[in-house]
């Protein structure tokens, strides 16, 4: 149960007579309804009260329900009188005037909040226009609701007005009220009411109701002592409602918004070495890279036993880069990397976090090799045929991992792509937003799939592809594609921005375990 739920729940039990204890010695409601109704008769026989058209047709209808003894049925023409605005339509220019000095404030829904009143933001009318109708003259005490709009049945009780006011078009002021006001305007907020306005309501685009529906609502009238202790037990709860609710709606956006805000932190512990021990047994991340860079250069592209059949892809694609491998190294407290032959470049200011002594940086683009995708347009696609991915699904469809193929193209249009493999990663090149531009999947089927354009896979070597998956998608990684990219309402990267990511790389084996813990703490998030 939420906040207003619980609101509800308390104003229902209030007009059911099940808030408070009904006292033996209060006077009956009967007897203030007659009483009530004796002086209204004399008020009219003096023509100090004119009944209005719709006060005077108004049908009996009370509803078929037990009420508490002591208690009686009325309808709120019995113990208010309601106006408005009769066929008038809305403000002329000649009727809008800049302040109150020159006229009289019209109050409109949006002066109308749960807790009040409010001035914040007014329209004012002409004194001419505000003498044209005396009877809805507002004055402090006046009950208002709305009866046209999408937030009709919203009422209010007027207090500290801070001038001369009026109602517009979609409100009704109910004036003369002979009960205790407070509980009649928690009755016009209760459940009960506002499935009357449901029922009277004409209307979809703009929903409206009759003054002549308002006051033919009945209600079960408490004595008026009942009425007071009433009010004073919803003004010493409702409050707490409101705290309940603020609390719960804190707490929803918690549990909603925690989930997430753990798996970036746990992201972030993960690509610093905090999340699992190092194991001092472990190859150093500096011997897998200089592994990596050996079978680069070897002509005849031999790889080391145990070399991956996407690490063959990588090793031949990247004979033809013309980009020399870079080395990153530690000497005298500063980082420097050194770029084919060039002399080395103190990176200091780049390195963005400390990592454990068996780690090593790198560049992404050390690790494996980047290949842009041919585009796939919309109708090329089919129920049916060979398996291919589109940029746009990164965003939609494949997240982390995935191996089941959503779209398939003809064989002309697959035949022209290229492909991708497993343990490949697909990042997509444009987007939306720099928060999800470039967020990475590994594909983990065994077909070959046709890759769209806008998109690229990249293929590692021997680094864990799920590890490499999770650091590009951590708030470090999000962080440098977010400054890397260009662009606002379409945001694009390049494979030599993320080629140029610098990778805090563990050892082959921790690879595997912070892999396997991640899966482990995401499991339970």
């Amino acid at each position: 149960m939420n906040g207003a739920q619980l609101k509800n729940s308390i104003l229902q039990w209030a007009i059911q007579g099940k808030l408070v204890p009904q006292n033996p010695k209060d006077e009956p409601a009967q007897k203030l309804l007659e009483r009530i109704e004796k002086e209204r008769n004399a008020k009219i026989k003096s023509g100090e009260i004119k009944l209005t058209k719709p006060e005077k047709n108004i049908k009996k209808n009370f509803p078929e329900c037990d009420i508490p003894q002591g208690w009686c049925w009325c309808q709120l023409v019995d113990i208010c009188r309601a106006f408005g605005r009769i066929g008038f339509r809305g403000y002329t220019k000649e009727d809008l005037v800049t302040d109150s000095t020159q006229g009289a404030l019209s109050i409109s829904p949006s002066n109308m909040k749960d807790h009040g009143m409010e001035y914040n933001v007014c329209t004012y009318i002409s004194w001419k226009k505000y003498e044209e109708s005396p009877e809805i003259k507002i004055e402090n005490g006046d009950l208002l609701i709305v009866k046209t709009g999408s937030s009709y049945g919203k009422a209010v009780l007027v207090e500290n007005l801070p001038c001369k006011a009026t109602i517009n078009p979609q409100i009704a002021v109910i004036k003369d009220v002979c009960i205790e006001k407070k509980y009649l305007l928690y009755f016009l907020q209760s459940p009960f009411a506002r499935e009357k306005y449901e029922d009277f309501v004409l209307g979809t685009s703009i929903p409206t109701f009759s003054q002549a529906n308002l006051l033919s609502i009945g209600l079960a009238l408490p004595p008026l002592a009942e009425q007071k202790r009433i009010v004073a037990k919803l003004e010493q709860v409702l409050p707490l409602a409101e705290e309940y609710g603020a609390a719960q709606e804190q707490l929803d956006k918690l549990n909603k918004e925690l989930p997430e805000a753990l798996k970036k932190s746990i992201l972030q512990e993960a690509i610093q070495g905090k999340l699992v021990p190092q194991n001092p047994k472990d190859e150093p991340a500096q011997k897998l890279l200089e592994r990596i860079a050996a079978s680069r250069n070897e002509s005849s592209l031999s790889l080391p036993k145990g070399t991956s059949s996407t690490s063959l892809r990588g090793a031949k694609a990247t004979k033809q880069s013309k980009n020399p491998p870079s080395r990153i190294y530690r000497e005298n407290g500063s980082w420097y990397e050194q770029i084919g032959i060039a002399t080395p470049k103190d990176i200091s200011d780049e390195i963005p976090f400390e990592i454990p002594e068996t780690w090593a940086w790198c560049r992404l683009d050390n690790l494996g090799t980047f290949v842009r995708g041919n585009g796939i347009k919309r109708d090329e696609t089919v129920s049916t045929g060979k398996p291919c991915v589109r940029y746009g699904e990164m965003y939609t469809t494949y997240r982390v991992k995935f191996s089941d193929i959503k779209s398939h193209t003809t064989s002309n249009i697959f035949d022209k792509c290229q492909k991708f493999h497993k343990d490949d990663i697909l990042m997509a090149l444009t987007g939306e937003n720099k928060w999800d531009i470039a967020l990475a999947a590994v594909y983990q089927g065994g077909e070959e799939v046709a890759l769209g354009g806008d998109m690229c896979r990249f293929s590692p070597f021997e680094s864990n592809s799920l590890y490499l998956v999770y650091l590009i998608n951590s708030p470090y990684g999000i962080g440098y594609k977010r400054e890397t990219s260009t662009g606002d309402i379409i945001v694009h990267t390049s494979t030599s921005k993320l080629g140029n990511f610098l990778v805090p790389l563990p050892p082959l084996a921790e690879q595997k375990r912070i892999v396997a813990k991640l899966e482990q703490l995401f499991k339970v998030l």
